[in-house]
C-alpha cells in the first residue's frame, strides 16, 4: 500500500525557522491498514509514553507492510507476471509499473528470492528485527546452515554495523576468521587517484 498524506504535514514557517504542525494530520493507505487522523490539540495532548508507543507501533506496521510487499513480489516472480505485462525482467516491472527506484527494486527482489528459500528471513522483517536494507546486504550470503547466525548478527544493527558483520561471512556462507571490514568509497580528483594507483602498484 502506498502511503498518501496531505500536503504540508510538517511545514516550516517563513522567517522564523520554527517547524509548525498543521491543525489536522491525516495519513491513510488504500486498504485502511494504517490510518491516523488527529487534530493538533489531540497530538499535543498525547503523553511522552503514548508518542513513543505510537512511533513503535507505526514502525512495526511499516515492517509488516514491507513484508507484505515482499510476499507479493515473491508471487509475481513465481507467476512471471512481469513477462505477461510486457516487461523484460522483474526489476523493470517494479521500476516502471510500481514506481520503485532501481535500487529499491533490486533490494526487494534479493530479499523476496531468499525468502522463498528461508521463510525465517521474512519473519525477521515482520518482527522489525532488521531492516529491508540489511536483509538485502545479507541475501547473497544466506544459506540454510548459517541463516540463524547471520540474522542474529545483523539484528538491530545499522547498515554500517551490518556490513562490518557480513564482511566476516564468505560468499559461500562460511565464516571467515578475520577482523570485520567494510568497503570504503570516496570521490577524488583524477590526479589523486593516479597517485593512489601508483602506491598500490
Amino acid at each position: 500500500n502506498t502511503l498518501k498524506s496531505t500536503r504540508g504535514i510538517l511545514a516550516a514557517s517563513r522567517g522564523s525557522g520554527v517547524m509548525r504542525t498543521p491543525r489536522v494530520l491525516k495519513i491513510m493507505t488504500g486498504g485502511g491498514s494504517c490510518t491516523m487522523k488527529m487534530t493538533y490539540t489531540e497530538l499535543c495532548a498525547m503523553s511522552h509514553d503514548q508518542l513513543l508507543d505510537e512511533a513503535r507501533r507505526l514502525t512495526l506496521l511499516e515492517n509488516q507492510c514491507a513484508a507484505k510487499q515482499i510476499v507479493l513480489i515473491m508471487e509475481i516472480d513465481r507467476r512471471r507476471l512481469h513477462w505477461r505485462a510486457g516487461y523484460g525482467n522483474l526489476a523493470e516491472f517494479l521500476n516502471v509499473k510500481c514506481g520503485l527506484s532501481a535500487d529499491q527494486a533490486l533490494k526487494r527482489i534479493q530479499v523476496a528470492r531468499v525468502c522463498l528459500r528461508l521463510p525465517m528471513v521474512l519473519q525477521s522483517l515482520i518482527n522489525a528485527e532488521t531492516s529491508l536494507t540489511n536483509l538485502a546486504l545479507a541475501a547473497p550470503r544466506l544459506t540454510e546452515a548459517n541463516s540463524a547466525g547471520i540474522l542474529a548478527g545483523i539484528k538491530g544493527k545499522s547498515k554500517r554495523d551490518a556490513a562490518y558483520f557480513l564482511s566476516t561471512v564468505d560468499s559461500d556462507g562460511s565464516y571467515i576468521a578475520r577482523e570485520p571490514r567494510v568497503d570504503l568509497r570516496f570521490s577524488c580528483p583524477k590526479s589523486l587517484m593516479e597517485k593512489i594507483e601508483r602506491v598500490r602498484e
